[in-house]
C-alpha cells in the first residue's frame, strides 16, 4: 500500500510535463519567486515601511533584525535537519517521477524554498497583515511548485513550512518581550 505522502506527491506531479504554461508558471514560482519576495520585504522595509509607519528607528531596526535573524537561522535549522535525516529527493526514489528541473542533488527533507518563504511570510504577517497574507499565498505556491517540479514530497513542505513559521513567531515572540522590557 503506497503512503499518503506518495499518493499525494504523485496526484501533483502528474500534471507536470502536460501542461507547457502550468510548467513555466511552476519554474517561475519555484526559481524566482522566492528572491521576489525577499526583494518586496526588503523594499517595502526600505521606502515604504518609514513613510507609513511614524517608529522610530530603533523600532525599525529590531523589526529588520527580528526579520534577518529568522531568516538565518530557518535557513541553519533546514540545512541541519537535511544532513541528519539524508532522505534523498522523490526522483531518486519513486518510479514515473517528471521532475522539471534536473537532478538538484542535496536531500529532500524538510523543504527549505518553503520553509524561508514561510519564514518570510509569517515574519512579514505579524507586523503587517496584509502584506503578509499576500506573502503566505505566494509561500503557499512555492511549496506547491516544489512538489509539482518533483523536487519535493508534500511531507517536506508541509514540515518545511512548519519550521519556518514556528522560528518566525519564536523570534517574534522574543523581539517582542525584549521591546517591551527594553
Amino acid at each position: 500500500m503506497q503512503s499518503f505522502d506518495s499518493i499525494a506527491f504523485a496526484t501533483i506531479n502528474q500534471a507536470a510535463g502536460h501542461y507547457a504554461v502550468l510548467d513555466t508558471l511552476m519554474l517561475f514560482v519555484t526559481h524566482y519567486l522566492p528572491y521576489a519576495m525577499i526583494a518586496l520585504v526588503l523594499g517595502y522595509m526600505l521606502v515604504a515601511y518609514p513613510r507609513e509607519y511614524h517608529y522610530s528607528a530603533l523600532h525599525r531596526l529590531t523589526q529588520t533584525l527580528e526579520f534577518a535573524l529568522t531568516l538565518l537561522t530557518t535557513f541553519v535549522l533546514v540545512q541541519f535537519m537535511k544532513v541528519l535525516v539524508a532522505y534523498p529527493r522523490p526522483f531518486a526514489v519513486l518510479p514515473d517521477v517528471i521532475a522539471l528541473v534536473p537532478d538538484q542533488g542535496g536531500y529532500s527533507f524538510p523543504s527549505m524554498h518553503t520553509a524561508l518563504t514561510i519564514a518570510v511570510a509569517v515574519s512579514v504577517y505579524l507586523h503587517h497583515k496584509r502584506l503578509g497574507l499576500l506573502l503566505i499565498l505566494f509561500a503557499l505556491l512555492v511549496g506547491i511548485s516544489r512538489i509539482y517540479i518533483g523536487v519535493h514530497y508534500p511531507v517536506d513542505v508541509l514540515v518545511g513550512g512548519l519550521l519556518g513559521w514556528l522560528i518566525s513567531c519564536l523570534f517574534h515572540k522574543l523581539f517582542s518581550k525584549v521591546a517591551n522590557h527594553g
